[in-house]
């Protein structure tokens, strides 16, 4: 198993547009491309904006699943804030793939 870690602010210079969030990530899954691999991303207690959270967070856990999720990525040093925007995209994005499921 490959354990990645990616520090936040070395990784991207802007945590706060969709567009930062999208390539962000583009890195994760890369990253998660081997189904052994598991990561680790560092917030260094960064702020985050709730549209970088969607498109890198929430989208990933919703591509991933919750399950699959949990298992292979983990969040450290999140400030109180950053970790309830988290929470947020990632209950939100979740719950929309699984209403989606429920009626296809």
């Amino acid at each position: 198993m490959m354990k990645f870690l990616i520090k936040i602010s070395e990784e991207f210079e802007v945590l706060s547009s969709r567009q930062a969030g999208a390539s962000a990530r583009v890195r994760f899954l890369s990253l998660l491309k081997s189904s052994e691999n598991f990561l680790v991303i560092d917030f260094e207690c960064h702020n985050i904006s709730p549209s970088f959270a969607d498109e890198s967070i929430g989208l990933l856990a919703q591509q991933l699943g919750m399950k699959e999720f949990k298992e292979r990525v983990k969040i450290i040093n999140a400030s109180a804030q950053t970790k309830a925007i988290l929470k947020h995209v990632i209950t939100s994005r979740v719950s929309t793939k699984a209403k989606e499921n429920s009626f296809a």
